[in-house]
Order: C-alpha cells, then sequence, then structure tokens
C-alpha cells in the first residue's frame, strides 16, 4: 500500500509543474576526456560528474567538454516542492 500511496503522489507532484528553473555547472576537472567535475556556478557545495552528466543530459560522450565550459539542466519544481528532472 505504501509504494502506491508514494508513486501516485510523485506522479501527483509532476503532473502539477509549480516552477520551471535553470541549474549551470562549470566545469574544472578533465581527464582522459571522459571523466570531469563540474561545480554549480549559483552553489559551490553541489557538484556533478560524468554520470550525473549523461543521466540527466541524454549525452552518451563527455569528450568534447572543455575545462570552464558551462552546463546547464533545466529543472522543474512540482506540486509538492519535489524537484526533478524530466529526461529529452
Amino acid at each position: 500500500m505504501g509504494n502506491t500511496t508514494i508513486s501516485f503522489l510523485l506522479y501527483a507532484n509532476r503532473k502539477f509543474v509549480k516552477n520551471e528553473f535553470i541549474k549551470s555547472y562549470e566545469t574544472f576537472t578533465i581527464s582522459d576526456n571522459k571523466y570531469f567535475t563540474a561545480q554549480n556556478i549559483q552553489s559551490k557545495n553541489d557538484f556533478i560528474n560524468q554520470k550525473d552528466y549523461y543521466k540527466y543530459s541524454g549525452e552518451k560522450n563527455a569528450s568534447n567538454l572543455k575545462n570552464g565550459e558551462i552546463i546547464t539542466f533545466k529543472l522543474k519544481e512540482g506540486l509538492f516542492g519535489i524537484t526533478y528532472f524530466e529526461s529529452k
């Protein structure tokens, strides 16, 4: 019963969008043309790596990224204030 309730609430959260916003990250460490770390421009304690980049961007290769490049993701805040990423 608990899983059904949670699933319904998450569905309702995504069905009614309260806010959309952009998160921007600047790459600062790249090695072997595929491993990297990027820091959120607005929140200095928020980082992503290549695994997050592949998941959120839908890209399969990070070799085209350069140091200092800005990566942006469009996020949404749902009815209950839960932030989520809608894949492409």
